[in-house]
């Protein structure tokens, strides 16, 4: 052992370094596909010293190298002595500082040179680099390159915080995007959280690679990330870190299959709410259709008022002819319908925003990228309008975007009508959310 790596190890009294192991599951298939390996300093009391203290030490003292080479060793020998006699087919995940790629310390050969002496497949190893760490494009491509062309795999780490660079994503090519335990934590009540997650699948899926989703332990958060086309995950409600190969498999064998039939549960109760709600909001809308060919155009607005005002799902809701012309005031949830702001004039054919508009607009009042529309405006360049005779369709349905009216997240619903005068309309219902 290096002299300074003992004087490191001995200044905070450890005996031993330890490797423990926390599962990585595919969510396809419920199986523990490989395992992530975690140093664990052992102190002479037989504590367990909190691995960040020790890093921490090392760079202090010039010995990061020492100490990473040294904990990569005690993680391959002990995977191999177990993975050789359960399964043959894991994967073992294996964390890179970028501290040493910014200093050019880090030897691309060490790894592959330590991973064939303990008789491990490269192509049984996945290296975690967190590319928003790393200083320099050169370094990052160079380790990248000589390594993926030993068969080894690459991970980028933490991706979704910090300095993410899509550029150098791009460039790197991973295998898998590990999505970081900041953004998963809590993103089944976070719309926030949610769109990041969902762009950075969509990133991985795009570029040919799997996405990972860390920090898993909940699980209505496993069944979002799920949901949104997540592959693996990682986390304490999957496993959590611990010794030994054959007592992680052992665990997950009898833990995983009642955790993934709550998923799959989950999922399928999901599926019949998100059913239910859109055959409810559909049968609403055939109603208010039936109802609003039967009465002359001065009560439509009256009789928006009253549909809309018990529906908190609605953002608004309003008619245009067939040509996407605006013919009655757009009516937002539980108001009544929008009188234009004189004070403010016109915009483009919008009306300024009423003290009655949703708490979001009242919030982007004076701002003239938000307001409400009022009679006259002309919806024909909307997706809800131009896509609905584009297709041909009575009826059409966008995806989600943010309402220039309310600035909401909303969806737009859009159905052709004939009115009591034989007016060819469209009703626009907005609803709010995803």
């Amino acid at each position: 052992m290096n002299f300074c790596l003992e004087e490191l190890l001995e200044s905070l009294q450890v005996d031993r370094l330890s490797a423990y192991f926390q599962p990585v599951v595919n969510l396809r298939t419920a199986r523990i596909v490989g395992c992530e390996a975690l140093l664990r300093p052992v102190t002479r009391d037989g504590a367990l010293l909190a691995p960040g203290i020790v890093f921490e030490r090392a760079r202090q003292m010039g010995c990061l190298l020492e100490l990473e080479n040294s904990a990569h060793r005690v993680s391959i020998k002990a995977f191999v002595e177990e993975a050789s006699s359960t399964r043959e087919d894991l994967l073992l995940f294996l964390n890179f500082s970028a501290h040493l790629l910014n200093r050019g310390d880090m030897d691309p050969e060490a790894i592959l040179s330590t991973v064939k002496r303990a008789g491990l497949d490269p192509r049984n190893v996945a290296l975690d680099i967190v590319e928003s760490s790393v200083d320099t494009p050169k370094e990052l491509l160079d380790f990248v390159t000589r390594n993926r062309q030993e068969g080894f795999l690459i991970t980028l780490d933490d991706f979704g915080t910090k300095n993410s660079n899509l550029e150098r994503v791009a460039l790197v090519q991973p295998q898998i995007i590990k999505i970081d335990r900041s953004i998963v934590k809590g993103v089944h009540q976070d719309p926030l959280k949610q769109a990041i997650l969902r762009s950075v699948g969509y990133l991985a899926q795009t570029m040919g690679a799997l996405s990972l989703a860390e920090g898993i332990e909940t699980i209505q958060d496993l069944a979002f990330c799920a949901r949104e086309g997540v592959q693996l995950a990682q986390g304490f409600l999957l496993g959590r870190p611990r010794p030994g190969i054959a007592a992680l498999i052992a665990q997950g064998s009898e833990k995983l299959p009642p955790l993934l039939a709550q998923l799959q549960e989950t999922l399928a109760a999901d599926l019949r709410k998100a059913r239910q709600s859109d055959l409810a909001i559909s049968g609403e809308i055939d109603h208010l259709l039936e109802n609003l060919k039967k009465i002359g155009a001065s009560r439509m607005e009256p009789y928006l008022e009253k549909w809309a005002r018990a529906r908190e799902t609605i953002d608004a809701v309003y008619i245009t002819t067939d040509t996407g012309i605006q013919i009655t005031e757009m009516v937002t949830p539980g108001n009544e319908a929008a009188e234009p702001d004189i004070t403010k004039g016109k915009r483009d054919g919008h009306s300024g925003a009423c003290a009655n508009a949703p708490s979001n607009l009242a919030s982007k009042q004076g701002n003239p990228l938000f307001s409400l529309c009022e009679k006259g405006t002309d919806h024909s360049n909307k997706e809800y309008v131009f896509g609905l005779h584009a297709l041909d369709q009575d009826r059409y349905v966008t995806k989600p975007y943010i309402s220039l009216a309310t600035g909401n997240l909303c969806r737009t619903i859009t159905q052709k009508f004939r009115s009591a005068q034989g007016q060819h309309c469209l009703l626009c219902v907005d609803l709010r959310g995803t």
